[in-house]
């Protein structure tokens, strides 16, 4: 004999499947969320990477190998060799002049403007491949190169400012062979005083330290942290006489992928004052009334002001020659976190808020990028 269904047999029936398969079905749409470019452009490349802010376990040595062997694809010079030709019919492997960084599973790469200035064809698959679009960031000397392709392997990306001086970092050198550096911070102009250290927020540091000798068939290739993440592509250092390498950082390129990918031009963002890092004046042994920030101030002598005439600062916020902008969004200008670099990670038209120190007072400023 069947007894009649309770109410605590139908809601185990019906109502718990029916909530656990809507909370399976939204934690699958965020995980998949998490895994696209936050601003999806109309072509829609195969983009599947972690938040810049994300970071993974560890891996093994060998599964570190493994990773930059599916990001690096190797590139010949143009002159050398015709697009769809096997690679080892036509060009040694020692004749490469650099690798480029896998960013997109359909085939969008980055290099380094040392590499590709000459034209490049790219190692894919054993045929060299000819890039259909070029696209050239002046800002940070890279270059985003389209190619042919489908399945190619992608990486998370890692933004540089969750590593700590020390962090192991690795790479491919010029001949192909896995090395290991430390992470040590960004690569700066030397400033020797405080006339030295004037520097404009539209230009900033383009290199991290990668600090140790890679060759110039080495420009180009991924840099990945201990958990297989994109931090960077391996660039010259400009304070070096070749025997350091540096790393153009990751989060200073993703601003710019939506802009790439739509083939528009790239719309870096641009506060537009002249300004004295005195975290780094302070290091020079100027002694300062307040340590830290970036102070707006121009040069007499070139007749520059601090704060450009129609630009976001003055236009949008009225900022003033003497302010001290002490923080962007949730950011400090501190511990290596200089004013162009921070500006460097929003695009044109963001809007974002400064603190700022005017008379010894701390106030608020809210700016529109241009």
């Amino acid at each position: 004999m069947k007894h009649p269904a309770t109410l605590s047999d139908i809601i185990r029936s019906t109502v718990v499947p029916l909530i656990i398969g809507l909370a399976a079905g939204v934690t699958g749409a965020l995980t998949a969320e998490s895994y696209l470019s936050a601003t999806a452009p109309a072509e829609a490349p195969l983009l599947f990477a972690r938040p810049l802010s994300a970071v993974t376990a560890p891996l093994p040595e060998t599964g570190i190998a493994e990773r930059l062997d599916g990001l690096n694809v190797a590139l010949y010079p143009k002159k050398d060799g015709r697009a769809g030709e096997p690679v080892e019919r036509i060009v040694l492997p020692n004749e490469a002049v650099g690798w480029a960084a896998v960013i997109t599973s359909d085939g969008w790469l980055m290099t380094h403007q040392s590499v590709a200035a000459g034209g490049v064809l790219a190692g894919i698959r054993g045929k060299l491949v000819e890039p259909s679009r070029t696209v050239v960031d002046d800002r940070t000397g890279t270059v985003f190169l389209k190619v042919d392709a489908g399945s190619l392997t992608v990486g998370g990306f890692e933004a540089t400012e969750s590593l700590r001086p020390g962090t192991p970092l690795y790479a491919r050198d010029g001949s192909g062979q896995f090395i290991r550096s430390s992470f040590s911070g960004a690569s700066p102009p030397e400033r020797k005083n405080r006339a030295d250290a004037l520097q404009s927020s539209d230009r900033f540091a383009r290199v991290f330290r990668f600090g140790r000798l890679a060759g110039a068939r080495a420009y180009g290739g991924a840099v990945v942290t201990a958990g297989g993440n994109l931090v960077g592509i391996l660039a010259p250092d400009p304070k070096s006489d070749g025997s350091q390498a540096a790393f153009v950082p990751m989060h200073l390129l993703r601003p710019v992928l939506p802009d790439v990918f739509r083939s528009q031009p790239l719309r870096r963002a641009a506060l537009g004052v002249r300004y004295f890092d005195l975290e780094s004046v302070a290091s020079a042994g100027d002694p300062l009334e307040y340590p830290r920030g970036a102070r707006l101030a121009g040069s007499r002598k070139d007749g520059i002001p601090g704060v450009a005439a129609g630009s976001a600062a003055a236009a949008s916020a009225g900022l003033a020659e003497g302010d001290v902008i002490l923080r962007i969004g949730d950011a400090e200008l501190s511990g290596g976190r200089d004013l162009a670099e921070l500006i460097g990670e929003y695009r044109s038209g963001d809007k974002i808020k400064l603190e700022v120190l005017r008379g010894g007072e701390r106030k608020p400023f809210d700016v529109a990028l241009h």
